[in-house]
């Protein structure tokens, strides 16, 4: 396999000893046309670029990934061919974990350094926690920090117990990233004119939160993917309901298990659906036809 092209904000790009790389193997197949090599430092035509000027988390390595005919043996493929897009979603579940932990630690550093200021900086001849004001403005923040803590703790309990993730990690990424850099705005605001400085911590506080909102998709990425899976479990639901299944039954218990629906065939309306059981990872595919003995084969 020859590599060539070059990816843009990789972490630890200067620095790492390894990388797992996404290539199109097969382009007309699109996301199944997709595969995974292990490529390492010092590969002839794989090197990383300079490392980027960044608005914030400075000690963070950022820098694109460059090949140039980069020769990859066979036996670099992770896994199986065309399994590389299945594997990175697979990643980017926990990597939206990961962030939002960042973020929840990041907010909770605003809040922490709020406080303090507002307890040592006086003005008008009161300290700037005997303001009303500022009190509320600390009790929204710490509210959706701890919003954001128990978003991120129950996306991480579902990861841990190898149940579906993706719909709680998106959740927990976007409030856990907009609450921090909710948070880090306004502790830059009590801290007035200091705030603005670098002598205070909340700049640089102000600058990592940034990235939270960025890194492992954008809010409106989260947004899209909270979305279609409520969309996709109203359709389920409505599916339950339709076919009057009783309580205990197999099938219906798939449904209500919240399983996992690997979409629809882009070819037809009524395209098959999908839902995983989690417990035994069987499969059941629902279609307009013969719905009674395909739920029999689901049992």
């Amino acid at each position: 396999m020859v590599l060539n092209g070059e990816k843009a904000f990789i972490t630890n790009a200067s620095v790492g000893d390894v990388a797992v790389v996404m290539a199109r193997t097969d382009p007309a197949q699109g996301s199944k046309g997709i595969s995974a090599f292990l490529l390492e430092k010092g590969m002839p035509g794989f090197s990383a670029g300079r490392p980027y000027r960044k608005l914030g988390l400075h000690a963070s390595d950022t820098a694109p990934l460059i090949f140039e005919d980069a020769r990859v043996p066979a036996e670099n493929l992770v896994g199986e061919r065309g399994q590389g897009f299945v594997q990175a979603m697979q990643v980017l579940e926990g990597g939206r974990i990961a962030m939002a932990a960042m973020a929840v630690g990041i907010g909770q550093a605003a809040v922490d350094q709020a406080v303090k200021y507002m307890k040592q900086r006086t003005a008008f001849g009161k300290a700037l926690a005997e303001f009303n004001g500022l009190q509320g403005m600390i009790a929204e923040m710490a509210t959706d920090v701890e919003t954001a803590r128990l978003l991120t703790l129950r996306s991480a309990w579902l990861k841990d117990k190898g149940r579906p993730a993706m719909h709680a990690a998106a959740m927990a990424k976007l409030f856990a990233s907009e609450a921090a850099m909710k948070a880090a705005t306004r502790a830059v605001q009590i801290h007035g004119g200091a705030g603005y400085i670098t002598e205070f911590p909340v700049e640089r506080i102000f600058r990592d939160a940034k990235l939270t909102e960025i890194g492992e998709g954008t809010s409106e990425i989260q947004r899209l993917v909270i979305a279609r899976e409520i969309l996709q479990w109203a359709e389920a639901t409505l599916l339950y309901q339709s076919l009057d299944i009783a309580p205990g039954d197999r099938f219906g218990d798939i449904v209500r298990m919240r399983a996992e629906s690997a979409g629809r065939d882009n070819d037809r309306d009524d395209g098959p659906r999908w839902f995983s059981d989690t417990a035994t990872t069987r499969h059941c595919r629902m279609t307009g036809a013969d719905t009674r003995s395909l739920m029999a084969n689901c049992r």
